[in-house]
């Protein structure tokens, strides 16, 4: 799925993952939205769309979302960090920001992949 198709493009409810994102973002009055990976030619209707600016990781395949991070990391003061493959069924975005945020879940389940605790 996500060779051709990003995680985030994936629909749930005839909507893409990230539209729901960027729509609740937009509810709490957040504009400045940065779309940040690769296969960015599938995200350009957002430019459009919603006003965000898209910065295209050309080294994905070889760094990850490691790598996507640093080519914005100018811009990470004071802001989400979001995976854009998690639904997000309600909007827990808060406009009052005072560092940066990043969202997360302990799983005991599953022990062979990377995840952040905090």
């Amino acid at each position: 799925m996500t060779e051709n198709t990003p995680k985030a493009l994936v629909q749930v409810n005839q909507k893409p993952l990230i539209e729901y994102q960027i729509e609740f973002l937009k509810e709490k009055g957040i504009n400045d939205i940065i779309i940040v990976g690769y296969l960015k030619e599938q995200f350009d209707y957002l430019k459009e769309k919603y006003g965000v600016r898209l910065v295209f990781n050309d080294k994905y395949a070889d760094y990850n979302n490691f790598y996507s991070l640093y080519l914005v990391k100018e811009e990470l003061a004071n802001r989400y960090v979001i995976d854009a493959d998690n639904y997000l069924f309600k909007n827990m975005f808060r406009n009052d920001l005072t560092r940066s945020t990043y969202f997360s879940v302990y799983r005991e389940d599953c022990t062979n992949e990377w995840f952040l605790v905090y």
